[in-house]
């Protein structure tokens, strides 16, 4: 039909999206579940980076570490910060239909909370392109909601 513009859809789904994964199985649309990895382009070159699950799984993100500067002295203190913030607050960063992210949810860019941790610039910019390729300026948006 002539006029009509038709979404392709989304490329990826957390796995939190429960009622996104129940409509799917409701529709009989058939989802295929892969490992995310993804892909930076630094320096140059292309990194990889893996969802980080295991000792396992960090070293295979050693480059990717090394290149956005999350090993650098001044990007431990606030990479712990930045886990435990995440780890602590787990069970409400989700898009999950029972996500209690309301909860936490404030005033605070993510640009505020990476000043607040003393973020360094070489590690901003690891989720900067991530975060604005897929959800816009990733710095002025809410932390929780970025965060999730």
């Amino acid at each position: 039909m002539r006029g009509v513009h038709i979404d392709a859809g989304a490329d990826f789904f957390c796995s939190s999206y429960d009622e996104t994964f129940r409509i799917c199985k409701e529709l009989g649309l058939d989802l295929k579940r892969s490992r995310m990895k993804l892909g930076w382009f630094c320096n140059g070159r292309w990194v990889m980076s893996y969802p980080v699950e295991s000792v396992r799984t960090l070293l295979a993100n050693w480059d990717f570490l090394r290149t956005f500067g999350f090993l650098l002295p001044a990007a431990h203190l606030p990479g712990m910060k930045l886990v435990w913030g995440h780890t602590r607050q787990a069970q409400y960063l989700n898009f999950s239909s029972a996500s209690r992210i309301r909860e936490i949810d404030g005033d605070e860019t993510l640009g505020d909370y990476f000043d607040r941790i003393r973020l360094p610039d070489s590690v901003r910019v690891a989720f900067r392109g991530f975060l604005e390729m897929t959800m816009g300026r990733a710095e002025d948006a809410g932390s929780t909601y970025m965060r999730t």
